[in-house]
């Protein structure tokens, strides 16, 4: 058996590599719960287990996983509809100024709480600054189809007010 001295290069590689991929695990726990399973228990367990397991990762040095986590993090606890953690989750994620990709993610899922919570015009303002900026045609088009859907919400809130 061979035994490392835990400060070398070697160990710190081979940390690198296991903090790496315990963090890919969680992006799997959390795709696993969104893809494959029902509403049910398994669903909220690998939730659950995402959610502490971004948590852990939250005060890693590395910027960009520190970024990642927020996001992941501010998903899992989207999903389990605690919404209002899962915003400060993705507004700090937001502030970290992440590439444009990521940002348009960001801001979809945020906009997407707006509308699960009903809040039709703050689902708009998220969605408009996507459609202005020069980026991937894939984030534009994300983009503007949530913006058409919280236009559609938007048209039936008020029509649905002003009927009567």
């Amino acid at each position: 058996m061979c035994i490392m001295d835990r400060s070398s290069a070697a160990w710190k590689q081979l940390d690198v590599l296991a903090q790496s991929l315990l963090y890919r695990l969680n992006w799997i726990r959390y795709e696993l719960a969104m893809r494959y399973e029902s509403l049910g228990q398994q669903r909220t367990r690998l939730l659950q287990r995402a959610e502490r397991r971004f948590a852990d990762f939250l005060g890693a040095g590395d910027r960009a996983v520190a970024l990642e986590c927020l996001y992941g993090h501010g998903l899992a606890l989207k999903a389990m509809k605690r919404y209002d953690e899962a915003l400060d989750d993705l507004k700090a994620a937001l502030d970290m100024s992440p590439a444009a990709g990521r940002a348009t993610d960001i801001r979809a899922a945020v906009a997407g709480i707006a509308l699960s919570t009903g809040q039709i015009e703050t689902a708009l303002r998220p969605t408009a600054s996507p459609l202005a900026c020069p980026g991937k045609k894939e984030d534009r088009l994300r983009a503007a189809f949530l913006r058409a859907t919280a236009l559609l919400l938007g048209l039936g809130k008020y029509t649905d007010r002003y009927a009567a």
